[in-house]
């Protein structure tokens, strides 16, 4: 895990921001994991098909969203491969790989993957009618289900590392029951700040699992 560098000051940041920025971090790797199994399911369960405007967002979605804790977070950090557990880092790169060149945006080298070659545009020429297009890679279901897999993993991983950070910077006078936000005010010693009831949201709450609450 990597962290940015504060701007200088003349005041030493608190003794927990950094434990802060590490749960930010991991709760927003884990999140991005769950979406990622949840659009892995989407694109295998039929809904929509192969070259499909909305399965090909799907993927690119995937890629994209599985990507986004391991690339600076303004102010925070990122995560970085000593994050990842045992046996996950050939996945990790690959996916890496193919969201720089691929899926968030294209870069002008051609990807080859078997014996296709993608990140090209082409020109398909039918009657003598020239249209252009630019190729995708689609991945077929046993890939998809490798990631899903993988992320599986990785979000359990991620979510041990809360509850044993949470445990950590527990002190007395932890919030009673409530929703509060994560302060990220380095010169701050709070950890939570509470959030006025009128913010709560359903989603807010649906998103809220037992599994990363700190044990009373």
């Amino acid at each position: 895990m990597e962290f940015t560098k504060l701007k200088s000051s003349d005041t030493e940041p608190s003794s927990t921001f950094n434990k802060r920025r590490e749960l930010w971090l991991l709760v927003y790797a884990s999140n991005s994991c769950k979406l990622v199994r949840d659009l892995c399911n989407e694109a295998i369960s039929g809904a929509c098909q192969e070259g499909d405007s909305t399965y090909t967002g799907i993927i690119n979605a995937i890629y994209v969203v599985y990507a986004r804790s391991y690339y600076w977070c303004r102010s925070i950090g990122k995560l970085t491969e000593d994050d990842l557990p045992p046996g996950s880092k050939c996945l990790h790169i690959e996916m890496l790989r193919f969201r720089d060149k691929l899926y968030a945006h294209k870069d002008l080298d051609a990807v080859q993957e078997e014996s296709e070659i993608f990140n090209t545009v082409r020109a398909v020429v039918i009657d003598g009618r020239i249209t252009m297009v630019s190729n995708e890679l689609l991945p077929r279901g046993p890939k998809l289900q490798s990631i899903m897999e993988h992320v599986e993993k990785l979000e359990e991983h991620f979510n041990t590392r809360v509850r044993a950070l949470l445990q950590e910077i527990r002190r007395p006078g932890w919030p009673s029951d409530g929703e509060y936000i994560l302060n990220m005010d380095a010169m701050s010693d709070e950890v939570f700040k509470a959030v006025p009831e009128a913010y709560a949201t359903a989603s807010v709450n649906k998103l809220a699992e037992p599994v990363i609450s700190p044990e009373r």
